[in-house]
């Protein structure tokens, strides 16, 4: 078993899909499939479960993940101790966004590196895949909903997108010029799945019931938004340009309480003296704001954010 073996096992782990996983891998599946054998044979235990139709994690694999996001994240920083900046230098970063990102952020944000001589490939992986492959040396810059509390991460300001009401076109309220959270008491609350991203997750639920809101049950979905809506006659407290919303299909009111979404652009400690990250970390900022409607979060009295 080498540092290979595990890369090859979180990658799997992650997607949980082969296929997925060795194109992120940048590998061809049958040494990937190989390398998740050896290992298997070689720890006595069985990591997946696999079927045709989908591909999960024994109870061994749940001990073995974290094990092995310290490993590859200690390996990559021993190397990085005796040769500085040595994943940097070669001017190549991996960045990560979320599946919600506005398409015209990629090729903004790569047109921007290759002025400067960066090349970028990016991934789309959602925040608790983010900040595993963060930690474990996969990527180099991602892109997480905030709050973000993770030992040797260090991120950007804050950025913010005000949420509002997406309904269902038939609800009750559709028609509504603007609604407060309060208005929908009573009613199911409509919510991408906890671990996507468990700090956003908490945070849209505590701040909810912060203006009086609290669901009498929870429709969680991600991309089949329109649908849940429309069964469910719930509500989804997101931002005016969800990409899951259907147009004509779906509504979306603005509300009177200040409800937010938070993101930052995030990379690890150890990384920040490359001149090379730090670059591609401004222009990634400014790219939220001016392609994906991401606003700076108001400065408070004494200019703490």
């Amino acid at each position: 078993m080498d540092i290979h073996h595990l890369r090859a096992f979180l990658a799997v782990a992650d997607e949980l899909h082969f296929g997925r996983a060795a194109k992120r891998l940048r590998i061809s599946q049958p040494p990937l499939s190989r390398k998740i054998f050896d290992l298997e044979k070689e720890l006595g235990v069985r990591l997946f479960e696999r079927s045709p139709r989908k591909v999960s994690l024994t109870a061994s694999a749940e001990k073995l993940r974290p094990l092995a996001v310290a490993a590859v994240a200690a390996f990559d920083k021993a190397v990085e101790a005796f040769t500085p900046g040595q994943s940097l230098s070669g001017r190549k970063l991996n960045v990560a966004l979320p599946g919600d990102t506005a398409s015209s952020l990629e090729p903004w944000l790569i047109r921007r590196a290759s002025s400067q001589q960066i090349r970028l490939t990016v991934h789309e992986m959602n925040s608790k895949q983010q900040i595993e492959a963060l930690l474990g040396g996969e990527i180099d810059l991602a892109v997480l909903r905030a709050p973000v509390d993770v030992p040797g991460v260090r991120h950007s300001p804050m950025l913010r997108k005000p949420l509002g009401a997406a309904l269902a076109a038939e609800h009750a309220y559709a028609s509504k010029p603007s609604l407060s959270v309060r208005d929908f008491d009573g009613f199911p609350l409509v919510l991408f799945p906890r671990d996507l991203s468990p700090g956003l997750h908490d945070s849209t639920l505590e701040a909810a019931a912060s203006y009086g809101y609290t669901p009498t049950e929870i429709e969680y979905c991600l991309r089949a938004l329109t649908s849940r809506l429309q069964v469910s006659g719930g509500v989804a407290f997101v931002p005016a340009d969800y990409q899951f919303m259907s147009p004509g299909a779906t509504v979306w009111v603005p509300l009177d309480d200040d409800m937010s979404w938070h993101t930052v652009v995030a990379w690890r400690e150890h990384d920040e003296s490359s001149s090379t990250l730090m670059e591609v970390v401004t222009h990634l900022f400014h790219g939220l704001q001016l392609e994906d409607g991401w606003a700076r979060v108001p400065e408070l009295p004494g200019g703490a954010a």
